[in-house]
């Protein structure tokens, strides 16, 4: 899972990763699923659930987290099914480094188009221009 740094330069990407690969797989489907990332890179063929799976999963609780499947599944019903799911871009392993960066790019310029300026889980309201997290307490 990918969270783009706050600098960008020349229109190159900073990235903080979380890996599923040193922790326990439902501990990344877990950090997947507060969709806080920006985007989440996917292999097919992980252990325990597959990326399929978690794709799934993600679409199922409504998390629009631009997902990027990067395997070495290469058959036409695993691209279709892969997109399908929820993934934005399926990309085959070999890969070139630009074409894995200009896919980032893409996908995480489509979220941008539709992030609300002013996100509202519950009681809490975030003004993201001001950097301004505001919490409602309710009268009882």
């Amino acid at each position: 899972m990918l969270r783009a740094g706050s600098q960008r330069w020349s229109g190159a990407l900073t990235f903080e990763s979380a890996s599923c690969y040193k922790t326990p797989l439902i501990s990344g489907l877990d950090s997947a699923l507060t969709g806080i990332y920006d985007a989440a890179i996917l292999d097919v063929m992980l252990p325990g659930m597959n990326g399929f799976e978690i794709i799934h999963a993600l679409r199922e609780n409504q998390i629009k987290t631009p997902v990027l499947m990067l395997t070495a599944k290469t058959e036409l019903s695993d691209r279709v099914k892969g997109l399908d799911y929820g993934a934005d871009y399926y990309l085959t392993k070999p890969f070139e480094t630009a074409e894995l960066l200009a896919c980032l790019r893409a996908i995480m310029r489509r979220e941008e188009e539709i992030k609300p300026q002013h996100p509202v889980f519950g009681n809490i309201t975030l003004n993201v221009a001001a950097s301004e997290l505001t919490c409602r307490h309710s009268a009882r």
